[in-house]
C-alpha cells in the first residue's frame, strides 16, 4: 500500500518539489520502514532455512553412514559372536 500511495505521488507531484512535500516525505518515509522490515525477515528466513538445510544434510549423512558402515559391521561381529559361541557344539 505505501508503494502505491508513493508511486501515486511520484507521478503527480514534480521532482524538484517532492523534497519539499510533506506527504511525500512521510510515504517515503514509511516506504523505506516497510521495505526495511521486509529485507529484515527475508534475511531471516533464508538464514533459517539455510540452517534447516545443513540439519537436514547432517542427518542424512547420519543415516547413510549407519546403514552403510555400522549396520554391517554390526551384522558381522553378531555373526562371529554367534558362532563363535556355538563352535563347541559344531566341530569343524
Amino acid at each position: 500500500m505505501a508503494e502505491k500511495q508513493r508511486t501515486k505521488l511520484q507521478n503527480s507531484v514534480p521532482a524538484e518539489k517532492r523534497e519539499k512535500h510533506k506527504k511525500y516525505k512521510l510515504i517515503e518515509k514509511e516506504y523505506l520502514k516497510r521495505k526495511q522490515k521486509y529485507d529484515d525477515a527475508r534475511v531471516k528466513a533464508t538464514k533459517a532455512r539455510n540452517e534447516y538445510l545443513l540439519c537436514m544434510d547432517a542427518a542424512n549423512a547420519s543415516i547413510q553412514k549407519y546403514f552403510v558402515d555400522d549396520l554391517s559391521d554390526l551384522i558381522d561381529v553378531s555373526i562371529f559372536l554367534i558362532l563363535e559361541a556355538n563352535l563347541p557344539f559344531f566341530p569343524i
